[in-house]
């Protein structure tokens, strides 16, 4: 099954690499097909913070062109060194692409406890990363395709809503659009409490089970309230923020994680309240929520290389 609004889009492709200002590149020696690098930084609350991160640089290309870069955004509780980061970033040097992949606060490599982390750690983290793809001092302007997949997926929409101008193309891969507000919605009357208790410097957590976890991971109060600054089903309509790029959203039939009419109706949001007229929302036979199988893989990498084109 397709749902599509689809108007036709030329996507300019400049691209551009640098070191963002203000975070300090630290390199580590890891036998992999790119080494981890490290940026560090001061987050909201004036505590240090770092991102690992693996960047290929896209091949130098001359004329209008440019030069493209592939930022691959993960799901919650996944590192970048999963089966489809590591697709498509051979795919991207096989054709001359830049990739980016990286660890959120919380995640892999990077800094943070997970229970402390909030949606805002991330966004922030996702937007440092877009700067070191598409430098704000750049003497070019770069443009960028997002692949996200799940929780990446809705960080992604977030992120092009908020830099409009800095992304080419989105690819959402089982896409966990308002994840914060359906989680507690399928919360227990008494979990509910547990996260609604106000009390200063707490910050209560449940436990959530999941079928790709071996533990079930803490769903905290902070991460509960900081998602309802992203949802997109109840963003107001906006006339100044469109979305104008592509956005297909690949979804699994079997995903247990997911109803695909949930990822409907984000869409329909985007569509009504962004303009977003270029959006597709296959529904994959077989699929599961992570959309890993090899023929799932091959779809991703066809999605992204139709934008790309």
């Amino acid at each position: 099954m397709i749902l599509a609004f689809q108007r036709p889009t030329s996507l300019a492709r400049r691209f551009a690499t640098s070191r963002p200002m203000g975070l300090r590149r630290l390199q580590h020696s890891e036998l992999d097909d790119t080494p981890i690098q490290y940026l560090e930084g001061i987050d909201r609350n004036h505590e240090p913070f770092r991102i690992a991160y693996r960047y290929l640089a896209p091949a130098e290309t001359s004329g209008e062109s440019g030069t493209v870069t592939i930022v691959f955004l993960n799901g919650l509780l996944s590192a970048m060194s999963g089966a489809k980061s590591r697709s498509l970033q051979q795919h991207a040097a096989a054709n001359g692409v830049g990739c980016l992949r990286f660890d959120y606060r919380g995640h892999g490599n990077s800094s943070g406890d997970f229970v402390d982390c909030t949606m805002h750690d991330w966004m922030e983290d996702a937007e440092t990363m877009l700067d070191v793809a598409n430098p704000p001092n750049a003497k070019e302007e770069a443009k960028v395709v997002l692949v996200g997949s799940s929780l990446g997926a809705w960080i992604a929409v977030n992120l092009a809503l908020k830099r409009p101008g800095s992304i080419a193309g989105i690819v959402g891969i089982g896409s966990a659009f308002d994840f914060t507000r359906h989680t507690f919605d399928n919360l227990t009357t008494e979990e509910k409490a547990v996260l609604s208790q106000r009390e200063d410097g707490a910050n209560p957590a449940v436990d959530i089970s999941s079928p790709y976890l071996d533990d079930p991971y803490p769903f905290s109060q902070a991460l509960w309230e900081s998602g309802k600054s992203y949802l997109l089903s109840s963003r107001r309509a906006s006339k100044e923020i469109s979305l104008s790029c592509p956005v297909r959203l690949l979804h699994g039939s079997e995903d247990k994680v997911i109803h695909s009419s949930l990822v409907m109706e984000a869409a329909e949001a985007l569509r009504t309240k962004h303009h977003c007229n270029d959006i597709t929302l296959k529904v994959v036979e077989g699929g599961d929520h992570r959309l890993s199988r090899p023929e799932d893989i091959e779809l991703l990498l066809d999605t992204v290389g139709s934008i790309l084109k």
